[in-house]
């Protein structure tokens, strides 16, 4: 039983009738190896296809300049420069 139904029933409610269960494994983003959850590649790749195609400043001439070093490190999205 999920914990919330759990304290449903604890609290004195009676289940009648269920309808469908489904049971799957919970994962949670790990921000240091980058793995786990749900959407994380699906969202990292909107991410960087979003920053991509809103062009660099011109100021950004490597992918050592320090603005594209500050979003691999703080979203873990490895930008091209090219």
């Amino acid at each position: 039983m999920i914990d919330e139904v759990r304290l449903a029933v604890d609290r004195g409610y009676k289940i009648l009738e269920i309808q469908e269960v489904y049971q799957y494994e919970v994962t949670q983003y790990d921000p240091n190896t980058g793995e786990g959850g749900l959407f994380v590649d699906y969202i990292n790749t909107s991410l960087k296809i979003n920053a991509v195609a809103s062009s660099y400043p011109s100021w950004v001439r490597t992918p050592d300049d320090e603005d594209i070093r500050q979003f691999y490190q703080s979203g873990g999205i490895r930008l091209d420069i090219d």
